[in-house]
């Protein structure tokens, strides 16, 4: 499973992989990434089985929906004047999936 980030003003796309973690109740995907400039992302997830690629992406509604094509993405902001010691635009995305 991977986070797949697109620069809005650069068009530049990055793709980071999510680790697995297992918890008493849920199955949890971590990614902790940093991005070098104040932008607006957008971000799907992919992953690959036996069956192809597929990701999770929204609908129009901004709900996430599991579908074997692209179809919206979801918003990440990152904004300027946050003290670069303190936040350093480094971001961490916990996804937890139910059994």
């Amino acid at each position: 499973l991977s986070i797949v980030l697109k620069s809005d003003s650069k068009g530049i796309e990055k793709v980071f992989p999510l680790f697995y973690e297992k918890t008493d109740f849920y199955n949890v995907f971590k990614v902790e990434f940093s991005l070098e400039e104040a932008d607006i992302y957008w971000y799907y997830f992919k992953f690959d089985d036996c069956y192809g690629t597929h990701y999770v992406c929204c609908d129009i509604n901004m709900d996430a929906i599991l579908t074997d094509e692209i179809t919206y993405s979801f918003q990440l902001s990152i904004h300027n004047g946050f003290k670069k010691d303190c936040f350093n635009r480094s971001c961490s995305i916990n996804c937890k999936l139910n059994d």
